[in-house]
């Protein structure tokens, strides 16, 4: 939807752009955009990632008049939006700032008083000495240009004047920030680093920070822009923490050996290019992993793909719509505990193959294709689940032929209890799984029905076990009132009443809306039959009608061209789809631009 530009603002480390934040169509989330031009048609532009931040401190481009303008979308680029351009004037002679190159033999410290440093052709950290970079200070690379630390980095930005690493030239992406196995500790913290992408000599694949040995921590930045992966670690200990990354091609991290510690990150590739690749491909770390309350979107193969990990705690993931995996687990992976994994619209939800070993406690898998997988095992595989909901996949659970998995004391959506001790089947009494409200309310079946051993002491949202008075304990274990599911019912709380099982056809997504030429409809059908799909205007006319015949039920995809019956091109517009089925309708509206 509309949103407007405020005016730029020249200084001496680069051009400030900011605009009001916009709101999608269907009340997603909006990520950014800006293009820049040296003439008002943008017939060429240099572009850059802003992610869901609603400014950007550009590199300072050559003198004279630049015109810029925004583009937002929604993460899966469903939604599109684009504002008209805005000017802005560079000064003849107007710079600022101090150029280093070669080497900093010596412990050194930048302050903004020196105002943006130039790199551009790089800058080595020797051994044994330390870069502090303090708040509010731009460090700016040339075209490939690395910053190779041998020694210590401490880029400490604060949470309201951030360290930021640019461009030098805005059409030309700098290379990487290499640890090539620092004799001291890499720190960052409230800092933005933008547009990089690899070094050559560092480890292959590259990414826009390079760890070759060492220890890396990362705490409230912002990594956005890149040309390649965004970290790509050998032997790394890292440990990132509230770290937003955005707008790679390629992985957002790559790593081998070491150990990797992720708390509260949000990682994304949605609408991007490069769709064989995870977010995050973790293989034979030989320290400890752990991932906590993150939250991955998009993602073209795999969310989180882990092989060969001897051990690892996965905690509290919320995972959107991986083009193949949520969580994969292979290898020889060992002693892989899940627990309060929310994954929802992904190829299959959690996938376990080759000799792996995992514990799947108090997840929700819901709307995948297929919800639990268990694929191609070898002699000593296993998977144990315990307190999980699977619920409205396609297939809820796939097993190949000799998998050795004990699915107990969990919800599995069907017509029958699914093999097992105490498994549940009916309504699972959620607030709005449709929607993605997997609490439970007052009257849920899974309340106190789960196995109270080895499972999470807290709940998705950090509550701890209770005993719902009133309720039966249904469950077992060394406390037998843990709930099935990634939500404890609190008994203080009072729940909205149970929703209704819709039995209507679920129209899931209308991509893109507004649209020009055409449009995608995703739907999903509870029942298999017949379906009539009916396009009117805002005078009620009819301009579409199309039935679809013994359709199974399951996921369906639908494209309109935008033409009426008669095979004319649709006014520009208000639109209303209706989706129909012999159980009930389901209406949403378009847009339709011209």
């Amino acid at each position: 939807l509309p949103f407007d530009l405020l005016p730029a603002r020249v200084a001496p480390e680069g051009v400030y752009l900011r605009w009001e934040a916009a709101e999608a169509a269907d009340s997603s989330q909006v990520i950014y955009r800006a293009r820049v031009s040296e003439d008002s048609l943008f017939a060429t532009f240099s572009e850059y990632y802003a992610g869901t931040d609603t400014s950007l401190l550009l590199p300072l481009p050559s003198p004279g008049r630049h015109y810029w303008r925004v583009h937002a979308s929604s993460p899966t680029g469903e939604t599109r939006s684009l504002h008209f351009f805005q000017p802005f004037d560079v000064p003849e002679g107007f710079s600022g700032g101090t150029t280093l190159s070669g080497s900093l033999p010596a412990s050194e410290t930048w302050t903004a008083a020196a105002g943006p440093i130039r790199l551009p052709d790089g800058l080595t950290v020797s051994s044994n000495t330390t870069l502090t970079i303090e708040p509010g200070v731009v460090v700016a690379l040339g075209a490939d240009a690395n910053l190779r630390i041998l020694g210590g980095l401490f880029a400490l930005g604060a949470a309201c004047d951030s360290v930021r690493f640019i461009r030098l030239d805005p059409s030309q992406p700098w290379g990487a920030i290499t640890l090539a196995n620092p004799s001291d500790s890499v720190e960052f913290a409230h800092v933005v680093i933008d547009g990089g992408s690899d070094d050559p000599s560092g480890p292959s694949p590259g990414g826009m920070i390079q760890v070759d040995g060492g220890i890396l921590t990362l705490r409230d930045s912002r990594l956005a822009g890149g040309s390649a992966s965004c970290l790509n670690s050998r032997d790394g200990d890292l440990t990132l923490e509230r770290v937003d990354a955005s707008g790679f091609p390629r992985e957002i991290i790559r790593a081998s050996g070491g150990s990797l510690l992720l708390s509260e990150c949000r990682f994304s590739r949605a609408g991007m290019e490069g769709n064989g690749f995870d977010l995050v491909d973790i293989e034979g770390l030989t320290g400890g992993l752990e991932v906590s309350g993150c939250r991955f979107y998009g993602g073209g193969d795999d969310a989180l793909d882990l092989d060969d990990i001897p051990g690892g705690r996965i905690r509290n993931l919320r995972i959107f719509d991986a083009g193949d995996k949520g969580i994969s687990i292979g290898g020889a992976s060992q002693d892989i505990s899940l627990a309060n994994c929310i994954i929802t619209g992904c190829d299959e939800g959690i996938s376990v193959q080759d000799q792996a070993r995992a514990t799947i406690y108090n997840s929700v898998m819901v709307r995948n294709a297929v919800g639990l997988r268990v694929r191609d095992p070898l002699p000593g595989g296993r998977v144990l689940v315990r307190n999980a909901v699977l619920w409205r996949n396609d297939e809820e659970i796939h097993l190949d032929p000799g998998a050795q998995v004990n699915v107990s004391y969990s919800y599995v959506y069907g017509d029958q209890p699914y093999p097992g001790s105490r498994n549940l089947r009916g309504a699972p009494g959620m607030v709005d799984p449709w929607n993605g409200n997997f609490a439970l309310v007052a009257n849920s079946l899974l309340i106190d029905a789960g196995y109270g051993t080895g499972y999470p002491e807290l709940d998705f949202d950090g509550l701890p076990r209770v005993d719902v008075p009133g309720v039966p304990n249904t469950g077992a274990g060394e406390i037998d009132y843990v709930d099935i599911g990634a939500y404890e019912y609190p008994a203080s709380v009072e729940a909205p009443p149970p929703a209704p099982v819709p039995e209507n056809p679920a129209l899931l997504a209308a991509y893109p809306n507004p649209f020009n030429v055409g449009v995608n409809l995703e739907f999903r059908l509870l029942r298999g039959d017949w379906v009539e799909l009916s396009v009117y205007n805002v005078l009620g006319e009819l301009i579409l009608h199309e039935r679809m015949e013994d359709l199974a039920p399951g996921r369906h995809r639908f494209y309109w061209d935008g033409r009426t019956n008669t095979r004319a091109r649709t006014a520009s517009g208000i639109l209303f789809l209706r989706l129909k089925q012999e159980s009930g309708e389901t209406t949403i509206k378009l847009v339709h631009l011209k």
